[in-house]
């Protein structure tokens, strides 16, 4: 059959239907008495129906069907929340269980005269050997010249194996309120040797400013460990 004549009665058809159209408009206008709230937009009308004298394909319809479907489907996909950038902490982790440490009880023994011995129960015994009043003179950043007092300290293992003396400080505090005494590093001071040996003695010499008015009440600490007891000598100084 000649597809130009399919094509032209296509199109007749198409102008017959809308040429019914427009009539029934022009019916409806005319029997409602041309009411504005009831009117018709023939040319709106006329335009929604136009057509082409080509004939419609079932298949490309179909396709171009299909092909708005995806394109709203991508549309959609496009407009989809993206997730919010990483903070770099990771909400999943354990927080770290707190671990108790122990720590040491800090035994200061009953204050002794400062002519006697004092013993750390350790085979490691301790005593004053000279408390001089000297004239303490500054050296570096932070200490002050004045009125000092240089205590000569000596150490003896009683034991039957080296003791270390790494750890052993000495500081002196004066008063009711044991202010303490401002180290110097001259004057005189001498450290202890790194180790006594079995039977043997070692001697270190510290310097500290103490106000001549406030030696009536001095106290020399001395500590082997931190985890042996604290040795106070106490009295007055000259």
């Amino acid at each position: 059959m000649d597809g130009n004549w399919i094509r032209s009665t296509a199109g007749r058809s198409v102008v017959a239907a809308v040429g019914v159209v427009v009539v029934a408009v022009a019916l409806i206008a005319v029997l409602t008495g041309g009411d504005d709230d009831t009117s018709v937009d023939v040319d709106s009308a006329t335009a929604t129906i136009t057509s082409t004298d080509e004939t419609v394909d079932p298949a490309n319809s179909t396709a171009a069907e299909t092909s708005a479907s995806t394109s709203d489907r991508n549309d959609v996909a496009t407009t989809t929340p993206t997730a919010p950038a990483s903070s770099g902490v990771d909400d999943t982790a354990t927080p770290a269980t707190l671990v108790t440490v122990p720590v040491d009880t800090v035994v200061v023994l009953d204050p002794i005269p400062l002519d006697e011995i004092g013993d750390f129960g350790t085979g490691l015994n301790v005593r004053l050997v000279e408390i001089e009043a000297i004239t303490g003179e500054a050296r570096t950043q932070g200490e002050i010249s004045g009125p000092a007092l240089r205590v000569t300290v000596e150490v003896t293992n009683t034991s039957n194996q080296p003791i270390s003396l790494e750890r052993t400080q000495v500081e002196v505090t004066y008063g009711d309120d044991r202010a303490p005494g401002i180290v110097l590093s001259g004057s005189g001071t001498m450290p202890f040797a790194v180790s006594v040996a079995p039977g043997s003695s070692s001697t270190g010499t510290v310097v500290f400013v103490v106000p001549v008015d406030q030696r009536d009440l001095v106290q020399v600490a001395v500590t082997q460990t931190t985890g042996t007891p604290i040795i106070l000598f106490e009295g007055s100084a000259p």
